[in-house]
């Protein structure tokens, strides 16, 4: 992943091998915090780009942070927990309402 020490490849590819089931309520902390910091880190490459749009090294690693996100995004939708709204793939149920909101304590640990 990008930030090694908080989630590693070993915690995904447990995620991915129950990705039909729920997930735990710790991976499930795991990959939001995850989510949190790829997007604080991709503001923060939004705006380096912004000063700098020629640098390719900055685009690729833009690229990179996305392509991270919307793999953790698809992980947590195909376990029951979409991130947005948008990301609800039940065809039996609308889970966007199941978790924690993002102003709620369980949804920051």
């Amino acid at each position: 992943m990008i930030n090694s020490g908080r989630l590693d490849r070993r915690d995904l590819s447990a995620v991915r091998r129950c990705s039909g089931t729920n997930i735990t309520p710790k991976e499930t902390r795991k990959l939001i915090h995850e989510l949190q910091l790829i997007d604080f880190s991709l503001i923060d490459t939004i705006l380096y780009l912004d000063a700098y749009p020629c640098s390719a090294e900055a685009l690729d690693h833009y690229h990179k942070l996305l392509a991270e996100k919307k793999k953790i995004e698809e992980l947590l939708s195909q376990s029951g927990y979409p991130i947005t709204a948008k990301n609800n793939i039940s065809t039996s149920a609308w889970k966007w309402t199941d978790g924690p909101w993002p102003w709620e304590l369980d949804a920051n640990m």
